[in-house]
């Protein structure tokens, strides 16, 4: 079992995890203290819920639902307005801080489910996505999985490559920077990320091999507006 395959797993059920998933745990420091942080929330969690409500709480509700209207909606449009501020300058790299290519691994790991899925994904699908970073494929590529996702720098494509040595995601991010290739092996995945013509991508596999099978695949079938790609 991989990393990808662990998380799957802890999402699932961390309290009754299959013993390939434990014997994974007691090898892998980083997915042991996923399932021990996750494991002391839900115990918190169950504590909260084991307190019983103060006397008076039900009326006190009572009382604040009868509050004001004009008041509650004038709170509500200034908490609406901060959220957007808040979220505007944290979708924003370079305020955040944290790399692009770490930010599309955190997103592969975060949905393990989608490496599984197999769905049936016709080119114009594909190309709606690659056109994004101003990239198109005259040819059906090997695809199990294609959707559009919510990046912390904007709305991206999630696609999910067949290759011989196993499926290898390609994420696809055109409100990101351009810049040089870059790479990352971290938590059981290799990653690359590439600049386009729009923003940049990246692609996460489980083994060299199957990163080198889609990095060629894609040399081979993208066309870019700018002969700009890997």
């Amino acid at each position: 079992m991989n990393c990808l395959e662990f998380q799957s797993a802890l999402n699932a059920d961390p309290h009754h995890l299959p013993l390939t998933a434990r014997q994974h745990a007691e090898d892998c420091t980083q997915c042991a203290r996923r399932m021990v942080k996750e494991l002391n929330f839900d115990a918190s969690l169950a504590d909260v819920l084991q307190v019983p409500a103060p006397d008076g709480m039900e009326d006190r509700i009572l009382l604040a639902t009868r509050f004001n209207e004009k008041r509650r909606m004038t709170l509500y449009a200034v908490a609406a307005s901060v959220l957007v501020v808040v979220s505007v300058m944290f979708s924003m790299p370079f305020l955040n801080g944290k790399p692009e290519l770490d930010m599309a691994i955190e997103h592969v790991l975060a949905e393990p489910h989608h490496l599984a899925e197999t769905r049936d994904v016709t080119p114009a699908q594909v190309n709606a996505l690659l056109a994004q970073v101003g990239a198109r494929s005259e040819v059906m590529l090997p695809v199990s999985y294609a959707g559009t996702c919510d990046l912390p720098n904007g709305k991206g494509g999630h696609i999910v490559l067949n290759t011989q040595h196993g499926r290898v995601t390609l994420m696809l991010m055109p409100m990101g920077k351009s810049g040089v290739v870059e790479r990352k092996e971290t938590n059981g995945v290799i990653a690359e990320m590439y600049a386009a013509r729009y923003g940049n991508y990246s692609l996460i596999a489980n083994s060299n091999a199957a990163l080198k099978e889609a990095r060629s695949m894609l040399a081979s079938q993208l066309h870019w507006e700018k002969s700009k790609g890997i």
